[in-house]
């Protein structure tokens, strides 16, 4: 069997003592080392290159990577001696303690001797963006416009702002991007993931001919949705049509076609919609295969902030709930009606995520195999209707269908 692999943080003066008491404890030769802010290790794990890494990482000997605390727990089951650690420390009832005292001394591992050589600065994408925001979402609700023209704008925005955001961020840690990619970052790629276009990145150039074929394909199924759904006569038949060729030939094909030109081109981005019908479970439908765009800024800008306050579960339900609030802006906002709908669709998308995972979840087999596929897709489509209330569907994309043709 392999030597499992221990990553850690070598800047990290703290980090450098614990993994000498680890060697002294484990046995250098029971496993192998390297440090986080190697080029291999970071292309491994997907870390960012120029920012500090947030939990040490672990490989086990069978390739299983781990990471934070849950890398420790496995650790403490080779010293007999901290096998009781090791099995209590999975337990439910303790687990979210232990793991949100591990994420605290993460995030404050720099300030151990007094001197954080970490200073946080202040986003102002954030601070001021947000209210910003907020102004345009009033003046747009009393605005005399189509509610499918506030629909755009209020879209739009909301798209700048969590770009922004993104950059704001990475500016603040002094990540250096290059022209060429800051300009794809801002006005081509749909993601929000800034790290393919930093200076330092390593060119790949991939023409994925396959995922070219299918981007158009779905393009193509797009148009065809938009053009059946405009001749029909029911206008609510219409709304919803459109917005389904819409969400084809933007989200699955000019996306997909974005990304497999950049792809090609060296620039190492991922695919926002990521085969989302292959979804073995609801996490993974929300966490990888949909929108891969918001849920990387929901992980990254939520999730982790969040965690240290509500825990693993409340950080997630806060992230789902966040993100109704958002679609409330480019939704009910512009339509006038249906508040609260959209935020309570992913409210249930949220605890649904949680319920899969308690021991009842397990019970039901609705984390894997076919049970799993069911429950994700009951839980998506079922309340669907919340997401996108009648007045949005009629008023704003029935409504855009008409203007458009």
């Amino acid at each position: 069997m392999n030597k499992p692999w221990v990553f850690y943080d070598g800047e990290c003066g703290v980090c450098l003592g614990a993994l000498k008491l680890l060697r002294f404890v484990l046995g250098a030769e029971r496993f192998e080392e390297a440090k986080l802010q190697e080029g291999w290790v970071r292309r491994l794990f997907g870390l960012p290159a120029g920012t500090p890494p947030d939990e040490m990482k672990l490989l086990t000997g069978d390739r299983k990577p781990m990471g934070g605390v849950d890398a420790l727990i496995y650790l403490a089951g080779f010293v007999w001696w901290l096998r009781p650690f090791h099995y209590l420390a999975r337990a439910d009832w303790i687990y979210p303690t232990v793991r949100r005292a591990y994420v605290w001394f993460a995030a404050n591992r720099y300030c151990v001797n007094g001197v954080c050589a970490l200073p946080k600065k202040r986003n102002l994408w954030a601070w001021f963006g947000v209210p910003l925001l907020a102004i345009e979402a009033l003046w747009v609700f009393g605005a005399g416009l189509d509610p499918w023209v506030k629909m755009v704008v209020m879209a739009v925005s909301v798209y700048a702002l969590l770009k922004g955001i993104v950059w704001g961020e990475a500016m603040g840690k002094g990540k250096k991007v290059t022209r060429a990619g800051a300009i794809l970052f801002w006005f081509a790629w749909p993601g929000m993931d800034l790290e393919p276009f930093a200076k330092d990145r390593e060119l790949d150039a991939k023409w994925e001919w396959e995922r070219f074929a299918r981007a158009v394909l779905w393009g193509l199924l797009g148009v065809a949705f938009y053009a059946y759904g405009t001749a029909l006569a029911n206008r609510y038949l219409v709304g919803w049509m459109t917005m389904i060729g819409i969400v084809l030939m933007l989200h699955f094909g000019l996306s997909g076609v974005i990304a497999w030109v950049l792809r090609g081109m060296g620039w190492k981005v991922e695919y926002v919609m990521n085969a989302p019908l292959l979804t073995a479970n609801l996490a993974e439908f929300w966490g990888r295969r949909w929108n891969t765009a918001f849920s990387a800024f929901g992980r990254n800008f939520v999730f982790k902030r969040a965690l240290r306050r509500l825990g693993p579960n409340g950080a997630w339900v806060f992230v789902f709930v966040i993100s109704g609030l958002i679609h409330e802006l480019a939704i009910t906002v512009p339509a006038g009606g249906g508040y609260g709908l959209p935020t309570l669709y992913f409210l249930i998308q949220g605890l649904a995520v949680i319920l899969a995972k308690t021991n009842c979840g397990f019970r039901l087999g609705i984390n894997e195999g076919w049970r799993a596929r069911f429950y994700a897709w009951a839980t998506i489509l079922g309340p669907l209707g919340l997401l996108f209330p009648e007045k949005f569907v009629l008023d704003a994309i029935a409504a855009m269908a008409v203007a458009a043709n």
